[in-house]
C-alpha cells in the first residue's frame, strides 16, 4: 500500500513535468535583461527592452515588430560593462593577491626589497587594473544579427538566443 501510493505520486509528477512543444510558441526573456537595437528596413533605429521572440516577430517595449521589416538587431546584456570591471578586477587583485604572498619577502640586503604584503598590494594594484580592462573589453561585446526581412536568419537568431534560456524556451 505505502509503494503504491508513491509510485503514484512519482507518475504524478512525471507526466506533469513534460511540456508540449509547438512552432509558435514564444521565447520568453527575462524581463529587462536584454537590451535591443533594431534597425528596420525603412532605416527607423528603435532602442528599447527585449520581451519576447515568437516565431515571426519580436516584442519589443509592448510593441510587435514582424521580422520582414527588420533590418538588424543588435542585442546586448543589461549591465554588462560594469559587471564585466567588477568580475575582472577581482579576478586580477585576487590573482595579484595570491602572486605577493606566495613569492614572500625579498632579501633585505637587496637593493629594492619588498615584503610579501607590499608585493601582494602592488600585485593587486596592477592585476586588478589589467583584469578590469579586460572585463570592460568583454562587457562591451555585443551580439548582431543581420536579418535584412529574410525568415531564415530570423529563425537562426531566434535560435542563438534560445540556447541562452534553455529552461525558459518552448519551440
Amino acid at each position: 500500500m505505502k509503494y503504491s501510493i508513491v509510485f503514484s505520486i512519482s507518475i504524478v509528477f512525471i507526466i506533469s513535468s513534460f511540456n508540449s512543444y509547438s512552432q509558435d510558441t514564444a521565447t520568453l526573456i527575462p524581463p529587462h535583461v536584454y537590451k535591443i537595437i533594431l534597425q528596420t528596413t525603412e532605416g527607423k533605429t528603435l532602442n528599447g527592452n527585449l520581451e519576447q521572440i515568437n516565431s515571426s516577430a519580436i516584442l519589443m517595449n509592448m510593441n510587435t515588430y514582424n521580422f520582414e521589416n527588420i533590418n538588424t538587431v543588435k542585442i546586448y546584456r543589461k549591465g554588462s560593462v560594469g559587471r564585466g570591471l567588477l568580475i575582472g578586477f577581482l579576478s586580477g587583485a585576487l590573482t595579484g593577491i595570491a602572486y605577493g604572498i606566495i613569492s614572500g619577502d625579498d632579501d633585505p640586503n637587496q637593493w629594492f626589497a619588498m615584503t610579501a604584503g607590499e608585493k601582494a598590494f602592488g600585485g593587486a594594484v596592477v592585476f586588478g587594473a589589467a583584469g578590469s580592462l579586460t572585463g570592460l573589453i568583454i562587457g562591451l561585446i555585443h551580439k548582431q544579427f543581420t536579418i535584412n526581412g529574410k525568415k531564415e536568419k530570423y529563425q537562426q537568431m531566434r535560435g542563438s538566443l534560445a540556447r541562452k534560456f534553455q529552461p525558459r524556451v518552448d519551440f
